[in-house]
């Protein structure tokens, strides 16, 4: 018998029941030569192997909805999970993600022993490895860590417009960071205070930042607390916001410190 080609034949027709909608906004962006938001942004999770780190994802990714821009944006990176090796000396010396010099080798052990153990060490090393990817995109790289969460009224065109006008290449994007600013996000406004110190949430790094970064850290301290020390980064505010809208488009989720799940390892 012949073959059913009813399906194909209808797709093909022009029936509207079945076809594609149209792209008004991408054929208008095609028209006018105007960029996407992903073609000046790219997002990228930090997280690592577990059901628990899993289940924090899936938070994350449940409040980027479709109607943000935030969802089809965003990439989960896996990061380096202490649990998974015998040391530190294991950890720096088996260069997952990154490959280390002598010199950062010897701070990482000297903090590791000093500071908060192989945890401290590999949440840098996450970060490394995310700092490496922002030198390869000429926009901007958005770094969440896992706990992250995006904050209700903020889209991803909304942050890429912030950026875009940004006077440094490194904004941070969570009160965590930025505790001076105030939330109109509430009927009170009220000032942010940091939960226990500053954290590596959610920022944003352009090309030339990411490099400079690469270049500096050398494992002295926990990535956080470097970064809140010698980063040079700002917070940014934006242009869209209003008294219901809060100033920084995430917040941390609570619970337990972020991606790194070997915090239990500290």
């Amino acid at each position: 018998p012949a073959p059913d080609h009813a399906g194909a034949s209808l797709l093909s027709s022009g029936d509207p029941r079945h076809a594609p909608a149209p792209d008004h906004a991408g054929d208008m962006r095609r028209l006018l030569h105007q960029p996407s938001v992903a073609d000046g942004m790219k997002v990228r999770m930090l997280s690592i192997e577990g059901a628990v780190p899993r289940s924090r994802v899936n938070q994350a990714l449940d409040l980027m909805t479709e109607d943000t821009g935030f969802r089809e944006l965003t990439q989960v990176f896996m990061g380096v999970n202490y649990g998974e090796f015998r040391s530190v000396r294991d950890l720096v010396d088996k260069e997952k993600l990154v490959t280390l010099n002598e010199r950062q080798k010897s701070k990482a052990l000297a903090m590791a022993s000093r500071d908060r153990g192989g945890g401290a060490v590999a949440c840098a090393m996450g970060h490394l490895a995310m700092w490496q990817k922002a030198t390869e995109f000429s926009g901007w790289t958005v770094i969440l860590e896992d706990d992250a969460r995006l904050q209700l009224g903020w889209t991803a065109a909304m942050l890429a417009d912030t950026l875009a006008t940004a006077a440094v290449g490194l904004v941070w994007l969570s009160p965590d960071e930025c505790p001076h600013l105030k939330d109109p996000g509430h009927r009170h406004a009220r000032t942010w205070k940091g939960h226990g110190g500053m954290r590596t949430v959610a920022y944003a790094v352009n090309a030339t930042a990411a490099d400079r970064l690469i270049k500096s850290y050398d494992f002295s301290q926990p990535v956080d607390l470097w970064m809140q020390a010698h980063g040079q980064g700002a917070c940014e505010v934006s242009a869209h916001h209003d008294r219901f809208l809060p100033l920084l488009p995430f917040r941390h989720g609570g619970g337990a410190d972020s991606e790194i799940e070997h915090n239990k390892h500290w």
